[in-house]
């Protein structure tokens, strides 16, 4: 079937890494985060505004979660986000899970969102 789940820390590389394997294996990628962005654009509403409102709506999670076990059932394709390996844990072949120091994803989130990495360790 060839689905992998990628999870990991925030800014541990979790959205490089499965792009590279989706790339190296011919599989469709999917990234969790980039769904709620897409969402987000959709409402007109901020990332953050997007994850205020999910906690009291649970349907944007359902949806969210959904996408992704529906793209795990088509197979060939990497699932990256933070809770994929437990989402598609009923279809994946592989589960990774990355972590990486705090300085390390403390740079990475800095420069990703452009904040200080006082702000980003906090």
């Amino acid at each position: 079937m060839g689905v992998i789940a990628i999870s990991g820390q925030v800014a541990s590389g979790k959205t490089t890494v499965a792009r590279l394997l989706a790339d190296k294996l011919g599989y469709r990628f999917i990234s969790v985060g980039e769904v709620f962005r897409k969402i987000a654009a959709e409402r007109g509403v901020s990332l953050i505004q997007l994850h205020e409102l999910a906690e009291r709506d649970y349907s944007i999670d359902r949806y969210v979660d959904q996408v992704s076990i529906d793209e795990a059932k088509r197979g060939r394709v990497v699932v990256e986000g933070h809770l994929a390996a437990w989402i598609i844990k009923d279809y994946a072949d592989v589960k990774v899970y990355l972590k990486a120091d705090l300085k390390a994803r403390a740079d990475r989130l800095a420069r990703r969102e452009g904040i200080s990495i006082n702000d980003a360790v906090n």
